[in-house]
């Protein structure tokens, strides 16, 4: 998984250092981040249409904490990312649409806490992570993504919903790779299609809901 998130809707604080010479090799880059969200961060797209010629592409995305990092060289890397326990992550798209002459594509996603990290060039990677959704929280109700959509003709349509608390993902060549991490979902993690289809070519619905991810995987030949 290169990346879990693609998405505009970002709550947090970002912090980066930059450090040489550590250790038995040079460290070229150290970071630390934390980032808390309290309160709500909500998301909607509404879209009601009566025929579009060629295609229709939506995306919906409410994302509390995140952060993505394209490193080279030797890195440290300290993250702690906190989803409180009163604020709610969801993002909801609806689509009405009578007549569409190419593909429509809806896209909703709701993450709490999310990291995408790429190393390259490096000899070592050493990480902690802590991330914890619905912190102290009795009954929450995040993160919740859902998809509506109403099509009466179309040529293609693909519908996808993405709920995930905690996801950290890491690409590296690295020869040595030491990771620690921890993930604390209390939430109630949902994702929700609801399609209704007159007629079209070609259907893909999807539906995901992730309470804790962790992915490693080298980086991708170019």
């Amino acid at each position: 998984m290169n990346s879990i998130v693609k998405g505009t809707a970002i709550a947090g604080l970002l912090t980066v250092a930059l450090t040489n010479g550590a250790g038995a090799y040079d460290l070229n880059n150290a970071i630390t981040n934390g980032q808390v969200t309290l309160q709500d961060v909500t998301a909607d797209t509404n879209l009601w249409v009566k025929a579009v010629d060629t295609k229709v592409d939506v995306s919906t995305a409410a994302i509390a904490n995140s952060l993505s990092a394209e490193l080279k060289g030797n890195t440290y890397l300290e993250n702690n990312q906190v989803l409180g326990a009163a604020a709610d992550v969801k993002a909801a798209t609806v689509v009405e649409a009578e007549w569409i002459g190419g593909k429509a594509t809806i896209n909703t996603q709701a993450i709490g806490n999310n990291v995408t990290a790429s190393v390259a060039d490096a000899q070592f990677v050493n990480i902690h992570n802590n991330q914890t959704t619905g912190w102290q929280a009795p009954r929450p109700t995040d993160p919740e993504a859902v998809s509506n959509v109403t099509i009466e003709n179309a040529a293609k349509v693909d519908v996808s919903a993405l709920a995930a608390s905690n996801a950290f993902a890491l690409e590296s060549n690295a020869q040595e790779i030491n990771l620690t991490s921890a993930q604390l979902n209390n939430s109630l993690t949902t994702a929700v299609s609801n399609v209704s289809i007159g007629y079209t070519n070609a259907l893909k619905s999807s539906s995901v809901a992730i309470g804790n991810q962790v992915s490693i995987a080298p980086i991708a030949i170019k």
